[in-house]
């Protein structure tokens, strides 16, 4: 998996023979900065690479004596090689690299799905290497920026979430921490990844899941063991071409599969999304995966500033009859039988961990990254009143996100993290809700401003979802409240609350001689208040008089009296006497 990393590191010099200069454009003669330069050896192997100014300044030290060439990179452009330069020990030399800005044109690739052939390291000329050229070179980058020793200083919330299988997040844990690194996240070394595989079983027989970062994907052990071909974006990734990967054949060890998302315009490498094959697991694993976005910073530098690994979670699963219980049901994996039918191992939940940067600082404090954080904004409506609803909290279910509507009811929650959540939302002055559960999901993404309406619903459908199981049309009203402390409105939990009516029972009448008895007879609900004094109770009868009550011990307060109309959800707060210390 990738994992956060924040620490320190030391300092050292290089010494040797020294190339220094600048990137120049040879059409406009204006300097070309924020650019990697490669030193490349007599054998055409990158020697060493650094990243020149923002004026096209650089400098690169040759481990020896000898002819070299430069190579300026710069995504987006051709590349430009200079002509062989002959360095002496000991020497300095002034160079000018001069390069042309031609552009590259991802956008006018003409790609259509299946037609490109997956190839391990493909060759000149093909799509799929103009590609793969792009992406190298942010991989490159990034693989760069984490072996320098100048270290950022950086802010890293990293999650730990439990998905249902539709992954919509069940419960979320964040923590966010900041120190100084030139790597935020970091994976297996490629050479482990591709000897043991993507998923490892240890000897406490839990699986590990490992994501790749810019290493892993720019390195020889990956592209030998991996075929790419070009990929359209499509609807479902408007504006980016791919650069699809996966694992050559005959490879039987648990790897990935996967696409690379370029940008069309600006060829920048935005994303890698990836799935897990070959895993052999108890139970099918095919929408357990992961994602790695890549971020150019000011300055040129690249790192990874989000990663997200999808593991499932299996469990027993019954089917009952079946006609041949040794019958293989795809990938599923039969783990025992009894009484006519199968107990199986299947994918029941899913437990993503990832983490994300919000912001980077080179050491002098400029600020290189932002965060690209998701952003929540809405309203509420109480649609039981017909006006917007203020002051109400809102929460994304099962994490620590939350706000309170303001003036028109609005709302805006900001760095969020990515995801698809539940809303849910209540409003103190009305207990009888309680808490109110979005009907829409929501679902986030970095950098992007998500909008939804949230609605208490008309009283009879509000009816329906707070008492799912009460007899639809039979007329019976629902009360809810809170229960709390005299004086100081502190809510009482576990109170128990009772609702007590009158009823009548008639009794003879099975003959013309016997008499009609009417008796009446005590009938009533009781129920408990939650952790912030809040109860609710329904299928209370209308048009009768009924009395709530609180018991504490043995004792009752006096009821609080009241008369319900048909389908009436009404709020009863009820009071307790301060408790003496």
């Amino acid at each position: 998996m990738l994992a956060g990393l924040i620490g320190l590191a030391g300092f050292g010099t290089a010494a040797g023979q020294v190339v220094r200069g600048q990137v120049m454009d040879t059409t406009s003669g204006a300097a070309v900065g924020n650019g990697f330069v490669v030193l490349v050896g007599a054998d055409g192997k990158e020697i060493i690479r650094t990243l020149s100014d923002a004026t096209g300044h650089f400098t690169v030290r040759a481990p020896a004596a000898g002819r070299y060439r430069l190579r300026s990179e710069r995504i987006g452009f051709r590349v430009a090689i200079s002509p062989p330069i002959q360095i002496d020990a000991g020497q300095v030399v002034d160079y000018q690299l001069k390069v042309a800005a031609f552009p590259i044109r991802l956008d006018e690739l003409r790609v259509v799905s299946g037609d490109s052939p997956c190839k391990v390291r493909p060759e000149d000329g093909l799509a799929t290497a103009t590609v793969w050229e792009e992406a190298k070179k942010a991989l490159a980058a990034v693989a760069w920026t984490q072996r320098q020793q100048q270290l950022l200083r950086v802010t890293i919330r990293s999650f730990e979430r439990q998905l249902d299988l539709g992954f919509t997040i069940k419960s979320e844990s964040t923590v966010v921490k900041s120190g100084y690194t030139n790597r935020p996240f970091h994976a297996r070394t490629p050479e482990d990844l591709a000897t043991q595989g993507y998923i490892q079983l240890t000897p406490d027989t839990t699986y590990l899941f490992f994501a790749p970062d810019a290493a892993v994907l720019f390195s020889d052990p990956f592209l030998n063991t991996h075929c790419l071909r070009v990929e359209p974006g499509g609807t479902a990734h408007p504006g980016r071409i791919g650069l699809a990967f996966e694992p050559a054949r005959k490879r039987s060890v648990p790897d990935i599969k996967g696409t690379m998302w370029l940008e069309e315009k600006s060829a920048e490498l935005e994303t890698v999304e990836f799935h897990y094959v070959n895993g052999n697991l108890p139970g099918s694993t095919e929408r357990a995966g992961g994602r790695v976005d890549f971020q150019r910073l000011n300055g040129g530098a690249w790192v990874v500033n989000y990663f997200s690994i999808r593991m499932p979670q299996f469990g027993y699963v019954e089917q009952n009859d079946v006609s041949d219980l040794n019958v293989s049901m795809g990938n599923r994996r039969t783990v025992g039988t009894s009484g006519g039918h199968e107990t199986r191992v299947e994918v029941v939940a899913f437990r993503e961990e990832g983490g994300e940067v919000l912001d980077v600082f080179d050491r002098d404090g400029n600020r290189l990254a932002g965060a690209s954080a998701a952003t929540l904004s809405g309203m509420v409506f109480d649609s039981t009143l017909m006006r917007p609803l203020i002051d109400a909290t809102i929460r994304l279910a099962g994490t620590g996100h939350t706000t309170r509507s303001g003036p028109g009811g609005t709302f805006r929650m900001d760095r969020l993290p990515e995801g698809t959540y539940e809303l849910e939302f209540f409003h103190g002055d009305m207990p009888a809700w309680g808490v109110l559960r979005s009907a829409a999901r929501v679902s986030l993404q970095r950098g992007q401003v998500t909008q939804t309406l949230l609605a208490v619903p008309p009283t009879a459908r509000l009816i329906r979802e707070l008492c799912p199981d009460m007899p639809t049309d039979s007329g019976f009203a629902v009360v809810g409240g809170r229960v709390t402390e005299s004086g100081t409105g502190t809510g009482i939990p576990d109170a128990r609350v009772q609702f007590v009516w009158k009823g009548f029972e008639i009794q003879g009448g099975n003959s013309k001689a016997d008499k009609l008895a009417v008796n009446t007879a005590s009938a009533g609900f009781e129920t408990t208040s939650d952790s912030t004094g809040q109860f609710r109770v329904c299928g209370l009868p209308p048009s009768t008089q009924i009395m709530a009550q609180v018991a504490l011990g043995k004792n009752s307060l006096p009821p609080v009296e009241f008369r319900l109309e048909r389908g009436e959800l009404k709020e009863v707060n009820l009071m307790v006497p301060r408790v003496s210390k």
